[in-house]
């Protein structure tokens, strides 16, 4: 009878030694799957940046292209204004020296 409890428990211990080391082995196999998909996130995160950073300096190169349009836009006014002031100063100088 105790050469049976004796070989039972010899049993469990392989048992549970197997068991072990499925379990380990489980564990591993989870490690390494989730840093393949950490990787593969990573690869994509960068790409993904990419693509945005393109997109917002397309977006800045527009936005400064419209803002020098409307800066000539404003210029020329300017000029233009300054041009009618001119002449109408002269003409004010003229009056006030031949009035």
């Amino acid at each position: 009878m105790l050469k049976k409890l004796l070989a039972a428990e010899l049993r469990a211990e392989a048992k549970i030694g197997l068991a072990s080391r499925q379990r380990e082995q489980m564990i591993q196999q989870a490690l390494d799957e989730a840093r393949a998909r950490e990787a593969e996130f990573d690869t994509g995160f960068e790409a993904r940046r990419g693509v945005l950073l393109a997109a917002a300096e397309d977006r800045a190169c527009q936005h400064i292209a419209e803002l020098e349009t409307q800066h000539h836009a404003r210029q020329q006014e300017l000029r233009r204004l300054a041009g009618r002031n001119e002449a109408v100063a002269v003409e004010a100088a003229l009056a006030l020296f031949l009035g």
